[in-house]
């Protein structure tokens, strides 16, 4: 395999001395000038005198009328644990505690995995001859491979499905032997390329 190149501390150090001697630096002697908005912002700013007030607000796309003084109340939901069946809480708008409570009973059902490695008279011809269960993944011993290697398979029902094996193939990964640093000229030459 090709020689695979990364970016070291050597590389950034020079990349980022490449860009501070390319670039103006900050000078702490100049300010912004006393025009820093459009015309357009400036003037708004002027006539109008309140900068900081809040124009409109919405909940849920909904705009809600300030009243006389200006105040705009917004109603929140008390905290329910069942908003499954509370009908004065707004799904929408419900808090986090009631969420979590509700995502906790939803998932409260769901069955744990098991894992089981088949021995000799469990399994023929690679598949597995016991009695299949829910919630049991089967590991069926592969012939001829390396140790602690399996297929892997669950019951449906009706029949075994193989799902996967645990063998792990690295051919096509990176070896720490192919990696090489990137050089100061390959830098130079990527950076002038885009000058």
């Amino acid at each position: 395999m090709a020689d695979i190149k990364y970016t070291g501390k050597n590389a950034i150090i020079y990349l980022l001395t490449l860009i501070k001697n390319n670039f103006v630096q900050k000078d702490g002697n100049k300010v912004l000038s006393d025009n820093n908005l459009t015309d357009e912002l400036l003037n708004k700013i002027q006539n109008n005198g309140d900068v900081n007030v809040i124009e409109g607000v919405s909940v849920n796309g909904v705009v809600l009328i300030p009243d006389n003084n200006k105040n705009v109340n917004i109603n929140v939901p008390e905290i329910s644990t069942d908003i499954a069946t509370d009908a004065t809480v707004d799904t929408k708008a419900v808090s986090p505690r009631a969420v979590s409570a509700y995502v906790a009973e939803a998932i409260s059902d769901i069955q744990g995995i098991e894992y089981k490695i088949l021995v000799d008279g469990e399994h023929a011809d690679g598949v597995p001859t016991v009695s299949g269960a829910p919630g049991v993944i089967y590991l069926v011993p592969i012939t001829g491979s390396a140790d602690n290697t399996y297929n892997e398979f669950i019951y449906d029902g009706t029949k075994f499905e193989k799902i996967g094996t645990t063998e792990v193939n690295l051919d096509g990964y990176v070896l720490e032997t192919e990696l090489v640093e990137i050089t100061n000229l390959e830098i130079d030459e990527i950076y002038n390329a885009i000058s």
